[in-house]
């Protein structure tokens, strides 16, 4: 059979004749499909289509639903540490993992519902929300931190290596006059990094654990976790610094310093009370060498993208990254 192209999951016909075939497995309670319509949304990369489905469903009681379901071009790793992870809370009466449906191999093409809900990101002006649903964050990564499986790549000292190669290059194009402090800081990350890095510290991370991978419902005041496609094993500590370094970014030109600490705080007193001693131990080690690292990457991500170097605040973002990289990395 000739090998297919990624563009049939656009093919409404298709994916709705797959669903038919799949809905007892699916959608157990339902009868048949009523509606179903396809968006193809973007295509960015390998690892970013994206399409939206919509479906409604009548269910055997006479009664119709709607569905909205998620495709994404990933690496095949990630459909069983998304399985897993769907699976851990569901047993636990939560739901804090979109369910995958389904992953075509010859694609690379993973089917799952959406996590209904905003972005994290949404909230960066309502200091009372982020208050509210951070402790809750932290505990539920610490969970993922705990149950973590034997799945997922390993990043390597000679990865991190060839990703900072990366990112001289970009800052050197895009920020030129900040690239001697900056290739200074990589290498002060990268020389702290070999003293700490070991395989027994590793368990598997989110891998881009930060606000626009995190859904909030403010009707059911759920908290998910979306986008596994950067899950690596590797230090827990890169986790939570993303999270924490992130939401400095977010908020830096927002609100006070002092405020933004507080919000810090309060997030690794609930990581640390419901994670192991043992990862505990690990992160309070490694913690500032990895916001060190992630400082880095935001500087460099600020630098690149037009939507944030056109932005009023682009200089603030870049320059608290840079004081909290040389504190972090000191």
């Amino acid at each position: 059979m000739a090998k297919r192209n990624i563009k049939i999951v656009l093919n409404e016909s298709f994916m709705k004749r797959f669903l038919t075939q799949n809905i007892k497995t699916f959608f157990p309670a339902a009868k048949k499909i009523s509606f179903f319509y396809g968006k193809y949304m973007r295509f960015l990369s390998e690892e970013s289509f994206l399409v939206r489905y919509e479906i409604d469903l009548l269910l055997k009681n006479g009664l119709i639903i709607t569905k909205i379901l998620r495709g994404n071009r990933v690496k095949p790793e990630t459909y069983p540490i998304m399985k897993f992870f769907f699976q851990l809370f569901q047993k636990r009466g939560r739901y804090v993992v979109p369910r995958p449906l389904a992953y075509f191999k010859d694609l690379k093409f993973l089917l799952y519902e959406e996590y209904r809900g905003w972005v994290l990101r949404e909230f960066d002006h309502q200091l009372d929300v982020l208050m509210k649903t951070v402790p809750k964050i932290a505990r539920q990564l610490a969970e993922i931190h705990n149950y973590s499986p034997n799945l997922g790549p390993t990043r390597t000292i000679r990865d991190e290596i060839k990703y900072f190669d990366l990112l001289k290059t970009k800052i050197n194009q895009f920020l030129p006059q900040s690239k001697i402090k900056f290739n200074k800081l990589a290498e002060r990350y990268l020389i702290k990094l070999k003293q700490i890095d070991s395989l027994s510290k590793h368990v598997l991370n989110h891998g881009d654990f930060q606000g626009s991978n995190i859904i909030y419902d403010l009707r059911t005041q759920n908290i998910g976790f979306i986008d596994f496609a950067s899950a690596v094993r590797t230090s827990p500590a890169n986790d939570v610094a993303t999270f924490l370094t992130h939401a400095r970014a977010m908020l830096c030109y927002l609100f006070p310093r002092n405020k933004v600490d507080r919000l810090e705080k309060l997030f690794l007193k609930n990581y640390y009370a419901k994670v192991s001693k043992k990862i505990a131990k690990i992160v309070r080690h490694d913690l500032s060498t990895y916001q060190g690292r992630i400082g880095l990457d935001i500087i460099t991500t600020t630098a690149v993208f037009t939507e944030y170097n056109k932005s009023p605040y682009y200089q603030t973002i870049i320059n608290e990254m840079f004081r909290r990289a040389y504190h972090n990395l000191k």
